[in-house]
């Protein structure tokens, strides 16, 4: 989340002032721009393993590209109700996340670590909601 927030400032200054191609174009451009030069870079180096625990996050990419260019293309620009969509899936996501992510940690941890964990998760967790 952290290296999205310049792009979200961008994309929503963008499209208060009209310039919904620059909204739209930042977010893809920045993706494509990572995955392809950013992984392939990255596997020119060093063999990049594809862990059974990114197919989650791989279906969630592929569904939310396909989702953007069904709304985009629907009906030649994003509405409310296709935005508010957008962010659902996201939020399902996150809590996805950190559940996830959550339970994994928890199983390895004894007591004083399991409350400093909950803290920790909390903090985390609700980071994201406040954006």
């Amino acid at each position: 989340m952290g290296t999205s927030l310049p792009e979200l400032f961008t994309s929503v200054s963008a499209a208060r002032k009209g310039n919904a191609d620059i909204a739209i174009g930042n977010i893809v451009g920045s993706n494509i721009f990572n995955i392809l030069f950013v992984v392939g870079t990255s596997a020119l180096i060093t063999p990049v393993a594809f862990e059974s625990k990114f197919i989650v996050d791989s279906i969630v990419a592929v569904a939310a590209g396909a989702l953007l260019w069904i709304f985009s293309f629907r009906g030649r620009s994003l509405n409310r109700v296709e935005g508010g969509l957008l962010l659902l899936g996201y939020l399902g996501y996150f809590i996805y996340y950190c559940k996830s992510k959550s339970l994994g940690k928890w199983r390895e941890m004894d007591g004083i670590s399991r409350t400093l964990f909950k803290v920790a998760r909390l903090f985390h967790c609700n980071a994201g909601k406040a954006v």
